[in-house]
């Protein structure tokens, strides 16, 4: 069993430990092109030699983590919690900005995924294939589920009722 030092909430190395929780310091080093002994050593601080990620060893584990479990990235979290602790009013609309980035991509992939369902080569050929029609529905449902907090978001900002 691996024990991990408990770290500040949302911090940095609090980030890298739940990173490792998830993808393994082996697995997380392999994405970030180095040892696992080295993702180890950036969530503990303590260390005579401590050395904190890049900013693009970082970018690199936080989208796997997202890929892999479907959650915010922990390093995301803690740049945006931390971010906003010292500019306070400035992170007033992040989470619309972040909306509005996540009803994006989703239309994107609800759009490629019913694009290639009806494209010549797909494996249907002009015939929709069940799979085509779940995976086209499943990126459209990922879609609206994004309008939609985007919408309750707006809704309570506002201080609207529904």
């Amino acid at each position: 069993m691996t024990c991990f030092k408990t770290r500040p909430a949302d911090s940095f190395p609090d980030a890298v430990t739940r990173i490792m929780g998830e993808l393994t310091a082996e697995g997380a080093g392999e994405i970030i092109g180095t040892r696992g002994g080295r993702v180890r050593a950036a969530s503990d601080p303590d260390q005579v030699n401590y050395s904190p990620l890049s900013i693009e060893q970082a970018l690199l584990l936080d989208i796997a983590f997202a890929k892999a479990t479907g959650r915010e990235g922990p390093m995301l979290r803690a740049f945006r919690i931390q971010y906003c602790a010292e500019v306070g009013d400035a992170c007033e609309h992040l989470p619309i900005v972040t909306r509005i980035g996540s009803i994006a991509r989703e239309s994107g992939e609800a759009l490629h995924a019913m694009s290639a369902m009806v494209h010549p080569d797909s494996p249907g050929g002009a015939e929709t294939t069940p799979s085509e029609a779940r995976a086209a529905i499943k990126e459209l449902d990922e879609m609206i589920r994004e309008a939609e907090a985007a919408k309750a978001d707006l809704i309570r900002k506002a201080g609207l009722s529904r």
